[in-house]
């Protein structure tokens, strides 16, 4: 029998993989939503760590810095953990330029959020994109049943 998602809600609490590579704001996003109920994956600071930890530890949502510490940026760091599951994630960034959140947008992130913002903000935009996120699953798996059927 599969848990739907309010009961795996009400089980246990969303994990988040923080993928941010300043230290000071890694921690404080940290403390954040620890202390709204959330658990935390992390930080990690490189594409590589955020990566494995993606598809280790399976968190339900990623909020994702665009600019990161190594040769990887957030934006490829995702596409890559995409490509082997479906999860939700949140791009956070200092860069407002067009050619940057074009690009973030091709990946169809739940939301992008600009820098310095502050733990109810992020709070918030978590449970809209987990919102969002199942009821777009909901709705793909719908229109998958019905392609089934005829």
């Amino acid at each position: 029998m599969r848990l739907d998602d309010a009961a795996l809600q009400a089980s246990r609490p969303v994990s988040v993989l923080v993928v941010e590579d300043e230290a000071i704001v890694a921690a404080d996003i940290r403390l954040a939503l620890l202390g709204a109920g959330y658990d935390v994956v992390g930080p990690v600071a490189t594409g590589p760590e955020a990566i494995d930890l993606a598809l280790t530890q399976s968190p339900d949502i990623i909020l994702m810095d665009v600019k990161i510490r190594g040769s990887m940026d957030g934006i490829t760091a995702a596409e890559r953990i995409l490509e082997k599951i479906d999860i939700p994630f949140i791009f956070a960034t200092s860069f407002s330029d067009q050619a940057t959140i074009d690009r973030a947008n091709r990946l169809k992130p739940q939301a992008v959020v600009f820098k310095p913002y502050d733990g109810l903000e992020i709070r918030a935009e978590l449970q809209l994109a987990l919102q969002r996120h199942r009821m777009q699953r909901k709705l793909r798996d719908s229109e998958s049943r019905y392609r089934h059927l005829f």
